[in-house]
């Protein structure tokens, strides 16, 4: 199907370090308007659409990390005069993004393995390099990953409802 987005979900545990305020410096973090620069160089991350929310006393947070191409320029087809013309882009273009959820009082994350486009260990890199553009001190975040099926299935089982958005 055209456009379906498929992905796996990934459950992790966040750590970041213990003298600071995990809470504040979350909220901090997600709420930036900084960007790192991948490996490569072809491509930035940013976070978007970052909403806080309560669902049966657990406080959420629901974001994305985007993808976002650094092209400047496009190559198009131009089929009427039959050549190729570079045009200038005037935005910026989400390659990928990857939806997540975070607890804040347990400290986990699920967010989405875009399989090959920007996946689970991407995400936490990036997730990692973005934290410490922000907080310039010594503290460090990483994501644990979380694989035993029956951790995972206690960890849903705690909340009263889940709902597809």
């Amino acid at each position: 199907m055209a456009g379906e987005r498929r992905s796996y979900i990934v459950f992790g545990k966040i750590h970041i370090s213990p003298w600071v305020d995990f809470r504040t410096n979350l909220i901090e973090f997600l709420n930036t308007d900084k960007r790192v620069i991948s490996k490569r160089g072809a491509y930035e991350y940013c976070f978007g659409d970052i909403q806080e929310f309560t669902i049966d006393r657990h406080k959420l947070i629901f974001g994305r990390l985007g993808k976002v191409s650094r092209r400047k320029e496009v190559i198009i087809d131009d089929r009427e005069s039959r050549r190729f013309i570079t045009k200038p882009l005037d935005f910026s273009m989400a390659e990928e993004y990857s939806n997540f959820v975070i607890d804040i009082e347990n400290k986990q994350i699920v967010f989405e393995d875009r399989m090959g486009r920007l996946p689970a260990r991407e995400f936490r890199y990036a997730f990692s390099r973005l934290y410490k553009e922000v907080h310039k001190d010594l503290s460090d975040l990483q994501i644990l990953m979380i694989s035993e099926v029956e951790e995972i299935l206690k960890e849903i089982r705690k909340y009263e409802l889940i709902s597809k958005g």
